[in-house]
């Protein structure tokens, strides 16, 4: 008996989008999701901490002379 012929991801991306429904994977889903939240936090707290690593480097180097 032969066996069933599995169709791969792409095939049935393709035929949902052939059928004029919209796909997304829950990978995609998670991006959007976590795009707004993770540009919010390094909009707050990634000047700071450029800021304070700058300084460290700074007297680093300071020190060094």
């Amino acid at each position: 008996m032969p066996s069933p012929k599995r169709s791969s991801k792409g095939d049935e991306v393709n035929a949902r989008a052939t059928a004029g429904v919209a796909t997304r994977t829950l990978e995609e889903l998670v991006m959007e999701l976590l795009k707004p939240m993770l540009k919010a936090w390094l909009d707050e707290n990634l000047p700071p901490l450029v800021e304070r690593l700058v300084k460290r480097e700074i007297v680093k180097l300071g020190h060094r002379n």
